[in-house]
């Protein structure tokens, strides 16, 4: 039991490298200001989350949903996902229409 309990953190620990792998290439690739290195950013993006759906396919979901089964606090954490994907939509929003007024990118600076 211990030895299962001990390999399933471990693919957990796995797959969430994988991810914020998956996530930082993502921002470089289409955050980050053009540079030099797009290419480089345009092909990682693939291999990282071609290796978050290998990671995720050799995962244990059932022992993994029996560890958050009852403890996880899944109203929190969908409040606050909520409350900050209303935060990033009204920053966009307004970035957008302060384009359409003023044409200008970034008017504030």
């Amino acid at each position: 039991m211990a030895y299962s309990a001990a390999a399933n953190a471990a693919a957990r620990s796995r797959v969430d490298g994988w991810a914020t792998c998956s996530t930082t290439f993502a921002f470089y690739l289409f955050g980050a200001a053009f540079n030099q290195l797009f290419l480089v950013y345009a092909a990682l993006v693939p291999l990282s989350v071609l290796a978050l759906i290998f990671g995720l396919v050799g995962s244990d979901v059932t022992a993994l949903s029996r560890t958050f089964r009852g403890r996880l606090p899944a109203k929190w954490i969908s409040g606050f996902m909520l409350l900050v994907a209303a935060g990033l939509s009204a920053t966009y929003a307004a970035q957008s229409l302060a384009f359409i007024t003023t044409g200008n990118c970034h008017p504030w600076w």
